[in-house]
Parts: structure tokens; C-alpha cells; sequence
């Protein structure tokens, strides 16, 4: 390829990366809720209390209880020795929750979407130029990294992970950092200081970042291991071994908490029950797959699959003895396949739920093994290279276009519109929420009650009456249900008191919680 071409071919990648942006900007504006997650990554990283909302039983309480909980205090601004305890109780490591922090810090006494999702945009920005100098090693073709940005940028499962506020995003940017850097040593052909400096850097900022990040790691570690060994560098794999054992021990010396979530942790010791359960695995292999099939292949994987694997096998009974391409593929399988497939092996067995925050961030190098095995295909059925590139070329459009008309970007729920509009049209009314004892699942319904003055938070686990007068003489309620209780019979009991109560409209189920208009 000529300097002009490539030169036309960066400038095109930057522009699209830009058309790229600008489309989950859209998608940004349309987010008009939050999965609870997404509050506690604000929660967590704000909170000057324990991390996690509380809510003094029998007590009004104004929008002010979730602001306090959710923004930046002007007297707490960078406050990261808090941020590091919040997160000694909850269950993932820090790093995140310390950029979350100061951007929150920027703009105290704000809550706002787009403080996470430009955090996640300028991860996915720094994705794509990673993800390019990965594809370019890995491939020696400008055309294939180019096509592997593409289609990850504009596929679903890349849009929903840059608007799902949480850690997702930087765990991808550390998955492709650690993958560069492994093919980038293959090029070399050597482990020096350099490297396994490197090798330390990344490791330490994955695992804090994110603890799944272990699992990718050993698995790329393995596959990198192996070759080590059975090319007798000796040395250089006691490096190696040395440099994962240094992050180790530094991470557990930086959180150590870490050891405390990972194995005994109310996640940690869930995973260990998931992978001691071997029921119903090839249910959640098969949910997980649908995953990735709908969000970077708009529901064709199959199909793709089958053409290409009869491709490749015709291929390599008659051009066996393409070199180039052979160890292409060599390369594609054994450090893009097997830490792939052995990280969504045991992230669907342990992850406490099958949904694709999960393999986020091996989306991209799925998109990028695809986009390998395509352009060795291509190439070798087409010796005319304009050709070859236009056929890929369409394929990712077609793809990507598929995509965008067939599925649906995740966590935006414009569904919950009417939450909003059923709160603020009851605004005039006295709103009560009935919790289980639980105050997490409170959180769910955050952005509604900050539309309401204020609200009556009562623990239903306490069955004596409500005393509050004003309630008592109130004609008309909008009462929170959590879901555990069973609505009218919960109500009764505690308001008994109250002679005017007798219909029950339901208005809308909420996250945990069913929401009735009593009167």
C-alpha cells in the first residue's frame, strides 16, 4: 500500500471513528434511565457514608437523600481515600470508581449521564487505536485493522458498552493493551526489561479495574506460556512467570481488600457455587452466544460461520503451503481464540448473571479474529486485491447495517419514560415508599422519587402501624411496593390507621418495586 493510500486510509478511520462517536452520542441522548449498577457507580464513588444508600426507618426524606448520595460534595472533592473504603465494601476493585470520581469532582453537586458516558467514550477512542496496532501485527494488513474498527465501533454490543455506565469499557481497553503487547512481542521476538515492565503495568491497572480481568489473563498467559516453553526460552518464561507474580502481589499490597472480595465476597463465593453447579451450562453457553451473535453479528453468526470454516478447509487442502497466511492463522487461534474462548467459558459459569457487560471486552478481539479468518479467505479466493477489498468491505456494512435495524442498543430503557411522567403528574401527592429492610433496592427507583418534594421511606419487615398524622389523614397516597411483599395486605397492616384508603390502582412496576395510586 502506498504512503497516499495509507494516508487516506488513517484519515478515513479518523472520521469514521468521529461518525462513530457522534452515534453514541444520539444513543446517549436517548438514555432516560439507569440500571441500579449504573447508580452505584456514582454511589461508590461519592458517598461519604459506608458506599451504599441508607435509609433511617419511619422518616421523610427529600431529593437531597439520593443528591448527597450520588454527587460530589464541594468539602469532598477528591476525595479518594474514600473512594478506596467504599470500595473495601463493596466487591470490585477501585480504579474506576477513582476517574468516576474526578470527573464528579469537576462538578460538585451534579449528577449527570454524561459524565459516565464521556469517560466511556474517551475509552472507546483509545480501544480503536489499540485495537488498530493489534489488528495491523497481528494481520500485516492496513485493510483488515481498518474493517476490524469499523465493524466493532458501529456494532451494538460497542454502543451498548459505552452507554452502560460502569468499568466495562476500561476492562476492554486493558484486554486489548494486554493483547498488543503480547503480539507486539511476538514481533520482536524477545522478552526484555521493557516488556515485562509493561506486562507488570497493564496486569496491575486490569485486575484493578476489574477481577475478570485474572481470567483473560491466564488464559492469554497460557497460550503465550506454551510457546515460551516449547521454544525452550527458558529465561524469558521465568520472566514472565516473575512479572505476573510482582502485579500479583502488588495489587493485594495497593487493595488489599481484593483478597477479601475475591474469596469470600458475597460475588466470590457466588462464583464458586456457579462453577460447583454444573446444571443448565449449555443453556447459558447458548444465552451467551445469542449475546454475541445479536450485538456484533447482527443474528447471522451461524450462517457467517459455516461459509467460512467450508472456506478455510477447501483452502488449506489446496493452498497448503501458504506460509503467510498459515501463521496468520496460527497466530489468530492461539492468542485470539483461546484466551477469548477460555475467557467466555468460565465468565458464563461464574458471572453472576448471562449478560453481555460480561464479554464486553472481548468483543472487539471476537470482531477481530472474524474479521482475520475473513481476509485470509478472501484473499486467497481473490487475487485481485480491489476486489477482495470491496467484498469485505460490503460484508461489514452489511453486517453492521443488520445490526442497527435488527437489534436494540441496551441500557437506554426509553420504556421508563412513563415513571418519570406517572411521578411528576402525582407530584401534589403524599408519596410513601415500602421497603423490604433493603435499601439497595431503593436505588432502582431513584430518579423517580428526585421528581417527588419528599418521601415517607417505612420498613415493611415492621408490621406496627404508621404514625405520622399527616399520612394517616392523607385521602389519596402514591405508595412504592418492594416486590417481596404482597401490595394490598402490606398496606393494610401498616395503615390501618388510615380510614380514607380503600382502591388500589397500579401504575407501573419499577425495578423492585410495584407502584399503586391508594385511595
Amino acid at each position: 500500500m502506498t504512503i497516499r493510500k495509507k494516508s487516506l486510509l488513517y484519515i478515513s478511520l479518523i472520521m469514521i471513528i468521529f461518525v462513530q462517536m457522534g452515534m453514541m452520542v444520539y444513543f446517549g441522548t436517548k438514555k432516560t434511565d439507569f440500571h441500579e449498577d449504573e447508580y452505584y457507580t456514582y454511589g461508590l464513588s461519592n458517598d461519604q457514608g459506608t458506599g451504599f444508600l441508607q435509609i433511617p426507618d419511619r422518616t421523610w426524606q427529600g431529593p437531597a437523600l439520593f443528591a448527597d448520595y450520588l454527587t460530589v460534595n464541594e468539602n469532598h472533592r477528591f476525595d479518594y481515600p474514600n473512594v478506596w473504603k467504599n470500595q473495601g465494601n463493596d466487591v470490585h476493585p477501585p480504579l474506576y470508581y477513582v476517574f468516576i470520581h474526578t470527573l464528579c469532582s469537576f462538578t460538585p453537586n451534579v449528577m449527570s449521564k454524561w459524565i459516565g458516558i464521556s469517560f466511556n467514550l474517551l475509552m472507546f477512542v483509545l480501544c480503536m487505536g489499540v485495537l488498530f496496532g493489534t489488528a495491523k501485527k497481528l494481520t500485516k494488513s492496513d485493510l483488515a485493522a481498518w474493517l476490524s474498527c469499523v465493524m466493532f465501533g458501529f456494532s451494538i454490543g460497542a454502543v451498548s458498552a459505552v452507554i452502560f455506565i460502569r468499568m466495562y469499557m476500561l476492562f476492554t481497553l486493558w484486554v486489548l493493551c494486554a493483547m498488543y503487547l503480547i503480539i507486539w512481542q511476538l514481533e520482536r521476538r524477545r522478552c526484555d526489561r521493557r516488556f515485562y515492565l509493561l506486562l507488570y503495568g497493564i496486569t496491575v491497572l486490569g485486575v484493578m479495574t476489574q477481577y475478570y480481568f485474572l481470567i483473560f489473563m491466564f488464559f492469554l498467559s497460557a497460550a503465550f506460556c506454551i510457546l515460551l516453553m516449547y521454544q525452550k526460552r527458558w529465561k524469558e518464561f521465568a520472566g514472565y512467570v516473575l512479572s505476573m507474580a510482582a502485579a500479583g502481589v502488588s495489587c493485594i499490597v495497593i487493595f488489599p481488600s481484593m483478597l477479601n472480595h475475591i474469596f469470600f465476597g458475597y460475588r466470590g463465593t457466588e462464583a464458586i457455587t456457579n462453577v460447583k453447579n454444573t446444571s443448565g451450562i449449555l443453556n447459558e453457553l447458548v444465552q451467551m452466544i445469542a449475546t454475541v451473535n445479536n450485538e456484533l453479528f447482527g443474528g447471522y453468526l451461524l450462517g457467517l460461520l459455516v461459509i467460512l470454516l467450508i472456506c478455510l478447509g477447501i483452502l488449506f487442502v489446496l493452498k497448503s503451503k501458504n506460509y503467510k497466511f498459515s501463521m496468520i492463522l496460527t497466530k489468530a487461534w492461539l492468542f485470539t481464540f483461546l484466551p477469548c474462548f477460555g475467557y467466555f467459558l468460565v465468565v458464563t459459569k461464574v458471572a453472576p448473571f448471562k449478560t453481555d457487560r460480561y464479554i464486553f471486552p472481548i468483543f472487539p478481539l471476537i470482531v477481530l479474529l472474524f474479521i482475520t479468518i475473513s481476509c485470509t479467505v478472501v484473499n486467497l479466493l481473490v487475487e485481485n486485491k480491489k476486489i477482495a477489498a470491496g467484498i469485505l468491505g460490503t460484508l461489514v456494512f452489511i453486517l453492521t447495517v443488520v445490526g442497527f435495524t435488527t437489534q436494540k442498543v441496551n441500557y437506554i430503557y426509553e420504556d421508563r419514560q412513563i415513571r418519570h411522567d406517572v411521578t411528576k403528574a402525582n407530584k401534589g401527592l403524599n408519596t410513601v415508599y415500602i421497603t423490604d429492610g433493603e435499601g439497595w433496592k431503593v436505588i432502582g427507583s431513584c430518579t423517580e422519587l428526585m421528581n417527588t418534594d419528599k418521601v415517607y421511606y417505612v420498613d415493611g419487615t415492621n408490621k406496627e402501624p404508621v404514625t405520622d398524622e399527616e399520612l394517616n389523614r392523607a385521602e389519596e397516597l402514591l405508595i412504592y411496593v418492594d416486590s417481596g411483599f404482597q401490595a394490598e395486605e402490606i398496606i393494610k397492616k401498616l395503615f390501618q390507621n388510615n380510614k380514607y384508603l380503600k382502591n388500589y390502582e397500579l401504575l407501573y412496576e419499577g425495578f423492585y418495586s410495584k407502584v399503586y395510586r391508594v385511595y
